[in-house]
């Protein structure tokens, strides 16, 4: 929280035994929330609360999780692939980023071993007929704007993923 009345939803960048808290926001819209959170200076003060969601990978997990990222949903996905690097779990990951570039962390990600598309919205169906194909009983985590979620549910649903297969992360965003 900003101010008394300026509380916004953040998804954690950072994996869950990174020491330092890292979160990802696009500052196009020039809010006033977001200017006020740009101006944010070492040493100032915000509060956190109420961690939600359920995007996570468990402890048992192995196999292989698609990532779908629209723009800023590459957030949490950032964490969660951390987090299999960390714990080392038996996870073969696949990130798909949907955005018109720049791509968020794509220096981080350049060269680790999984594969990795980097494209815009005109690519996505094509996308999707390479990758599904070799991974119909994956798991399918997307994160984007609710637009882009729902889209993309229904795309791995016509493709014969089902839904118990697949875990979303929207981000409603509020402009002020």
């Amino acid at each position: 929280m900003l101010s008394g009345k300026s509380t916004r939803e953040f998804s954690f960048a950072s994996a869950p035994d990174d020491s330092n808290i890292r979160f990802t926001v696009s500052t196009d819209s020039h809010s006033a929330f977001k200017e006020k959170l740009l101006s944010l200076k070492k040493g100032d003060t915000v509060r956190l609360s109420h961690i939600k969601g359920d995007m996570v990978i468990p402890d048992i997990a192995q196999g292989t999780y698609i990532f779908i990222a629209g723009g800023v949903g590459m957030a949490p996905f950032q964490s969660l692939l951390r987090d299999i690097e960390i714990r080392n779990l038996p996870v073969t990951p696949i990130l798909v980023q949907i955005d018109h570039g720049p791509y968020l962390y794509e220096e981080e990600f350049r060269d680790k071993p999984f594969e990795q598309y980097r494209i815009g919205r005109s690519d996505i169906d094509e996308t999707l007929r390479k990758v599904i194909p070799a991974h119909t009983d994956s798991v399918y985590c997307i994160a984007g704007s609710p637009g882009f979620v729902h889209d993309i549910s229904h795309k791995l649903q016509s493709c014969g993923i089902s839904r118990a297969q697949v875990l979303t992360d929207e981000f409603k965003g509020l402009k002020n």
